[in-house]
């Protein structure tokens, strides 16, 4: 199943390593696809994904534009004060992290590659909508993505208002999220 949930058949297949300049990998998980719309659209023959990492930890550092990837914590310059800690499923090692909304949590996959730091599934939007968490703003029917498996299906779409909101130990307020 993809981001959008289309669904459809692949194969994995077992890279016995992968090198990246000085960094190597070994048993790394991949899945293959005849065709996908998403490497025509990039012009790539594929995608680094997070079974890649499962086992290394990964810094991202604003100030210099660089990512970190070891499998030494000591060897990070991480302020514990904005950390925050991702959690990993045990299907596909998605990271995720999670959200409180006050005394309401929500776990929310971490992509790297998107724009948005937080967008919220239409299941979570439906499960929240009446807690007075945020307000609706708006909404439209019709998708805005494609996944592997091609275009997202048409669905309802919300623009919503979230005045305060917690990641690990740092406070937020005044985002604008989607579904």
């Amino acid at each position: 199943t993809d981001q959008s949930g289309r669904q459809n058949e692949s194969s994995i297949i077992i890279f016995d390593k992968l090198t990246f300049d000085s960094l190597s990998f070994r048993n790394v998980p991949a899945l293959t696809f005849e065709n996908s719309i998403i490497f025509d659209c990039f012009n790539v023959d594929g995608f680094i994904g997070s079974n890649l990492l499962h086992n290394s930890i990964v810094q991202f550092s604003p100030e210099d534009s660089t990512i970190i990837i070891t499998d030494r914590a000591d060897s990070l310059r991480l302020n514990k004060k904005y950390a925050t800690k991702l959690n990993v499923d045990s299907k596909q090692s998605t990271p995720y992290f999670t959200i409180k909304f006050g005394n309401t949590k929500l776990d929310l996959l971490f992509d790297s590659g998107s724009n948005d730091l937080i967008s919220m599934n239409t299941d979570s939007f439906e499960k929240l909508k009446n807690r007075k968490i945020f307000r609706v703003l708006g909404n439209t029917y019709g998708n805005s993505s494609v996944g592997m498996f091609g275009v997202a299906k048409n669905v309802e779409m919300y623009r919503l208002y979230l005045p305060r909101f917690t990641i690990g130990n740092n406070k937020m307020a005044n985002a604008i999220i989607h579904t």
